[in-house]
């Protein structure tokens, strides 16, 4: 199974940080109890597609599944340079794996930091459910970002099932690139820059 939420971004801070601080502010945050002050790291402009109050609600009902946050480690670290006109930079997507009180489960941050200096901004962030090499985790996600439909195996009898409301989808930076690029009939250009 898998929970994604593509978020928009988030506050510049007053100087660019190394994304995995950016990422680990939020769970650390999340650690502690503090969800609002998590969902602070993210922008207005993702209140304005997913309202705050929605956004607590999910991530509450999620919490509720798995349990409060024990502990956390980075798996995998990819980045991407985007080439938009609107929205370019290096892209890092961070996965953890995380461990909550019920269950283990991936989170993927996407930081991007804009080309030429600037702050970073949290431009997305998955869950997963379920725990997959973070090379086919990313798979799933360039897939959706593409807007390809993801279809994935369903495990025969799972522990317990994540309620049909707390799937939530809004759109990240790159997606509101990518859609802004199409009505352009122009793409935005991507190439790989490391691993």
């Amino acid at each position: 199974m898998f929970f994604a939420i593509n978020i928009a971004g988030c506050k510049p801070k007053q100087k660019s940080e190394p994304p995995e601080k950016l990422a680990e502010s939020y769970l650390n945050y999340v650690k502690n109890g503090q969800s609002e002050k998590a969902i602070e790291l993210y922008s207005d402009k993702m209140f304005s597609v997913f309202p705050k109050a929605n956004w607590l609600k999910s991530l509450s009902v999620y919490h509720e599944y798995f349990g409060n946050l024990k502990s956390y480690e980075l798996q995998h670290t990819k980045k991407v340079q985007n080439k938009s006109k609107e929205y370019s930079g290096i892209y890092t997507y961070l996965i953890y794996k995380v461990e909550y009180d019920k269950k283990e489960n991936q989170e993927v941050f996407t930081i991007r930091q804009p080309i030429g200096g600037g702050a970073s901004e949290l431009a997305g962030h998955y869950m997963n459910v379920d725990v997959v090499e973070p090379e086919k985790l990313l798979e799933r996600i360039f897939k959706e970002q593409a807007g390809e439909t993801v279809t994935e195996e369903k495990p025969e009898k799972p522990e317990k099932p994540v309620p049909e409301k707390t799937i939530v989808k809004t759109t990240s930076l790159e997606n509101i690139s990518q859609q802004s690029s199409k009505e352009k009939d122009t793409a935005p250009e991507k190439e790989k820059i490391s691993e």
